[in-house]
């Protein structure tokens, strides 16, 4: 019995010391906790850690709370130099107890104070359009923390490009630096003929054909296209159309190729040959009658005269036109024909035939009658002073007083009765008559 009460006033001496040491023990923290975040969640990469105006609150045993900011506490886990976000974990230490609360930041880098761009092989020329190419682009950024680095992200501006713009701008942490760049409408660069026209030799005046040329035009954005003659026409340098070579050295024509992003040009060469005779050809005629002494002339338009020229057609003129020329000349009997030659090429001749005769006597006029004009009946007839014109076939006349030799008779010899005769003169068949009284 004693023993048994003895073990009991063991157990309620323990249990009574157990109960004085923890009522005599401090009472101490059991947690902690976020009550405020501070002023940023970003950390610049390779900076340092700013969490002013966090705070976290330690929560003790006895229910009562205490603020500590969070710049006083321990801080783990964040890898400053690694972007993105991490979860930082604060510690907070009191009577040889840890407590800890934990939160996200992002590491972010840092603001840049400058770039420095590479562009060796960056295109720089667009078309009206296009989005700005980076490749080959190297962009170098140096930090407000002395940390220089290659990045890759980067913004561009603009991304695309339109007539006008003359730079692109890249920024990345605050910082810019510029990139010129040239931007234009999409335009035929270049023309190369494929294939040239069929025809290229040509004469003076002869109308030109572009039929059969091909021509590849070649575009600034490095496409291409055919085009054929019904895309073409054909101009000088100075921009009028080439409808026919003017002279023999009027050889350059320029191709004039339309797109539907503009024009574009090709040079080529023609051959021409001056047009000249070769030949003339006179139509059969008969000669042209003149009479001796005459000078040469047409009475009217002459006859044809076909001119053939070095192109292979014929021309037919007038022999009376101003493009042939003739010595002035006074015809002679037995003469047959005339040379006519070309006055702008004296080397082509024609010969015109020609019949040169004697004029002949076509009929006769009493010019001035005989001295003698009043007789008596059975008188003989007087001629004396007699003067006749002789009318030849040229149109000339001539005059021929009487003589015992001159040929000239009258009939009749006497004169016959009555106041008035009439007598009649003859000239180798012709007559013609006066009056006597």
């Amino acid at each position: 019995m004693m023993k048994k009460l003895l073990t009991v006033c063991l157990i309620l001496c323990l249990a009574a010391a157990v109960c004085l040491f923890v009522a005599c023990e401090e009472e101490g923290p059991v947690s902690i906790e976020v009550i405020t975040y501070p002023d940023t969640l970003y950390v610049q990469q390779g900076g340092e850690i700013d969490l002013t105006g966090g705070v976290v609150a330690v929560v003790y045993s006895d229910g009562h709370r205490k603020e500590v900011p969070m710049q006083d506490l321990e801080k783990l886990n964040l890898k400053k130099d690694v972007l993105g976000t991490q979860t930082l974990v604060l510690v907070y230490r009191e009577g040889g107890k840890r407590f800890s609360a934990s939160f996200d930041m992002t590491v972010v880098l840092p603001k840049a104070s400058a770039l420095a761009l590479q562009t060796d092989g960056v295109k720089t020329t667009y078309l009206d359009g296009e989005s700005f190419d980076r490749k080959n682009l190297v962009v170098t950024a140096s930090y407000v923390t002395g940390i220089t680095a290659t990045v890759q992200t980067y913004d561009i501006s603009p991304s695309v490009l339109h007539v006008g713009a003359t730079q692109v701008t890249i920024s990345h942490g605050g910082a810019s630096a510029t990139i010129p760049v040239t931007v234009s409408y999409k335009a035929p660069a270049s023309a190369d003929i494929l294939s040239l026209p069929s025809k290229t030799a040509y004469f003076v005046g002869e109308a030109v054909d572009r039929s059969g040329m091909r021509v590849k035009v070649t575009y600034n954005d490095g496409a291409q296209g055919e085009f054929d003659e019904q895309s073409i026409r054909l101009t000088r340098a100075d921009g009028g159309n080439f409808y026919y070579p003017l002279d023999k050295t009027d050889t350059q024509v320029i191709a004039v190729i339309s797109t539907d992003f503009g024009e574009a040009t090709a040079e080529f060469s023609i051959t021409v040959t001056e047009v000249v005779p070769v030949s003339a050809t006179l139509a059969d005629m008969d000669p042209l009658c003149f009479f001796v002494g005459q000078s040469f002339a047409f009475s009217d338009e002459g006859p044809i005269i076909t001119i053939s020229y070095n192109y292979g057609d014929g021309v037919d003129l007038y022999a009376s036109d101003d493009a042939f020329s003739f010595a002035e000349q006074t015809l002679t009997e037995g003469q047959e024909s005339v040379t006519l030659w070309l006055t702008d090429h004296p080397s082509i001749t024609v010969e015109i035939p020609v019949s040169v005769v004697q004029p002949e006597l076509i009929g006769i006029v009493v010019r001035i009658p005989p001295q003698k004009l009043f007789y008596n009946d059975g008188e003989e007839i007087a001629l004396d002073g007699l003067v006749l014109a002789l009318q030849m076939s040229d149109g000339n006349e001539t005059t021929l007083a009487y003589s015992a030799e001159s040929g000239i008779t009258v009939s009749p010899e006497r004169v016959p009765a009555g106041p008035q005769s009439v007598i009649t003169v003859t000239y180798e068949g012709f007559t013609d008559t006066f009056k006597i009284n």
